[in-house]
This record gives structure tokens, sequence and C-alpha cells, in this order.
């Protein structure tokens, strides 16, 4: 186990190096990928757990039948995974209050230990009752709702920083590389997402997401045309597909969770935010938006860190390392609701719907993003006198 140990970080170490990329921010990321693990393991717990561990059936309180009895396993194993996540990422915000170079090597490495901490937990979880993962649901489902608007601001941003960073490139070069790789993502995700959502609107026996469907497209010709008039002087068509791209995921989600199917598609969103907010540096002083200035506050650290990074010696831990936990440990119970369709099975049910509250949440979050985007694009005009630089 050292060794292996050992290799990985001196893996880690050198990737890191030729990337250019700081261990504070590949640490982070390695929480990303550490949660995407565990969403493999729920993955495996919620489609084949109930075959493979038949001694669950002794721990938990699921109906007899066959059908039901498997899906029951299998969500009230995601909830159990969901919670022992974030258990730890409390537990690691909790340490971070300490701030002492033991904390900090903790936090930044011991990779084994942290698998079996959360194994070990996801284990213990089975001694305990079911009805208390009922009351875990409804806390999930809360702080899932508040995670669900703070993605979506990360997810703006991200595209603006996109493409902010794709024109620069273009800018700086000499070639027209940059230039044909901008039109080129551009065109396939307005194409593509047009084709996904004409097919979704010809397949759709339902009004309601018929009229929401037709209303998303109509949002992204509004959009890209925004983006092309003088009203507004940020606006740019690959940030508007790639809000557009967002969009069409979205309703492939609200599909899905009417059809009564995992939302799979929603946690490329959710990874894409939580890399977007690991790998944001609060060097980037001369970037004032709003929601930029949220992502620092998580991303902050003193200027003591990069100068330790480069003695190789670890510094103090900071506090918005523990800010960065509790934000994932959120993100965790978010899994969670993601992959039961919003807590849309108990004990006494025999689907895997998600119910009202499910599509409602998706299609309130939907709208707010696209609220969100086209007053980013129109605010500047509306509030000349303020700086939305």
């Amino acid at each position: 186990m050292c060794l292996s140990c050992c290799l990985g970080t001196m893996c880690c170490n050198g990737l890191c190096a030729l990337c250019g990329t700081s261990k504070r921010v590949y640490s982070r990321i390695g929480y990303v990928l550490f949660s995407a693990v565990w969403i493999a393991v729920c993955f495996v717990m919620l489609h084949y757990g109930a075959k493979m561990f038949p001694v669950l059936k002794y721990f938990l309180s699921c109906p007899p039948d066959s059908v039901t009895y498997d899906t029951c396993v299998g969500i009230f194993s995601v909830y159990r995974i969901s919670f022992s996540l974030c258990v730890f990422h409390f537990v690691m915000a909790f340490l971070c209050l300490f701030q002492n170079e033991l904390i900090a090597a903790l936090n930044e490495g011991a990779w084994p230990f942290k698998f079996i901490f959360v194994g070990g937990i996801f284990i213990l979880t089975y001694f305990i009752p079911d009805s208390f993962f009922n009351v875990y649901g409804h806390i999930a489902t809360a702080a899932s709702i508040l995670f669900l608007l703070y993605e979506v601001i990360l997810l703006i941003d991200m595209a603006y920083a996109w493409n902010r960073s794709w024109t620069d490139q273009y800018s700086a070069s000499e070639s027209n590389a940059w230039g044909t790789l901008l039109i080129a993502t551009t065109a396939i995700i307005y194409v593509g997402g047009v084709i996904m959502l004409l097919r979704w609107i010809s397949a759709s026996s339902e009004r309601w997401m018929t009229f929401n469907l037709v209303l998303t497209l109509i949002c992204a010709l509004i959009c890209a045309g925004l983006s092309m008039s003088r009203i507004v002087e940020n606006g740019s068509l690959l940030t508007c597909a790639l809000i557009f791209g967002v969009n069409v995921i979205m309703c492939g989600s609200l599909i899905a969770s009417t059809a009564g199917k995992e939302s799979w598609a929603c946690l490329v969103l959710v990874f894409a935010a939580l890399v977007y907010v690991s790998s944001t540096t609060v060097s980037e002083e001369e970037d004032k938006n709003l929601v930029k200035s949220v992502s620092a506050k998580v991303m902050e650290t003193e200027d003591k860190y990069e100068n330790a990074v480069n003695a190789e010696v670890l510094p103090e831990i900071t506090m918005a390392t523990g800010l960065y936990h509790i934000l994932l440990a959120f993100a965790s119970m978010y899994y969670g609701m993601l992959l039961t369709n919003w807590g849309g099975f108990t004990t006494n049910d025999d689907d895997f719907s998600s119910g009202k509250f499910g599509v409602g949440v998706r299609l309130v979050s939907h709208w707010v993003a696209n609220v969100l985007f086209i007053w980013s694009l129109i605010a500047p005009r509306v509030f000349p006198d303020r700086d939305f630089s």
C-alpha cells in the first residue's frame, strides 16, 4: 500500500508539472474523481446490489416482491453511499479548522485511507434502520436544491470563461486553428441540440412536455439573436451554444425522470461544475465577475501556499479548503437525489418514478438557468452605470 501511495503521488506530481497545475488544484480535482468512483459504486449497487449481496435482505426493510425488492435495495444503498460521502466531507471540513501541516498532508494525500474510511461508513450504515434514511432523503432534498442553484450559476460562469479563454487564444494565435475550433464547436452543439429537441418533440405524448421543449428551442434562438445584435455587448455564440447544450441535457433529464429512469446525464453537469470550481484560481484578479468571486472564495488561499508548493513543503491548510469540502458534502447529497429520482421511492412504493416534486425541481432549475443567462446578457444594457465586466 505504501508503494502504491508513493507511485500515485509521483504520477500526480509529474502530470501536474507537465500541465502547470499546482498541488492545490490537482488535489481538489482528485476529490471530484474520488466522488466519481463512488458514483460508479452507486451504479453497481443500484442495478446489481440485490443479486450480488443477498445478505442485505437481513438489514433492509424491503418488500419481498422480487422486482420491488431489487429496486428498494438499490435505492437505499445509494442513500447510504451518499450519506457516507457526506459524512466524510463534513469530517474533513471540521478537521480543516485546526489548520496544521498534518491535516494539510491528510487533505492532499492518504487516498487509500479515504477510500477505506468511506467504505467503512458505508458498511456500518446497513446497521442503521431505513427510517433514518427516509429522513435523510428529506434533508438531502433541501440541500440538493441549494447546490443545484449554485451549480446553475457555476455553469453559466463556466460558459463565459470557456468563451473568453478560446477567444483570447484565437486573438493571440497567428493561425486560424482556434477560429475553426470555435466555429466547429458552436455548430456541433447547436445542430446536435436542435436534432435532439426535434426528436423529443415528435415523440412526446404530453402537452406540457412538448410546450417545454418548443419553448427551450425558442429561447435558444432568442439568446443567439441577442448575442449577434448590438443590444448585447458581451454576447457570444459559443457561450449561447454551451448554455443551450446545458438546457438540452436538462430536458433529457426531465424526460428520463417522467419515465422513471435515472438521470445520469445530469451528472455530467455536476462534474463539469465541480471541476471548474476546483481549477479556478484566485490569481485571476482581473476577472471581477460576481460568480467568479464566489468561486474564488471557495478557492481562496494565502500567497505562502504557492511558495510552499514550489519548495515542496506542505503549508498550513486554509479555511477555504473547509468550504470546498462543505460544497462537496452538498454535492454528495445531490448525487443521492439525482440517482434516486429525488427520493421518488420508499419501502412502500412499487415504482421508481420521481413524482411531481422531482419533475418540478428539474423544470424549475431548467428555467432558472435560462432566466439567469438571459439576464446576464441584458443586464449591462439595463444598468449601464454598473460595472459587469
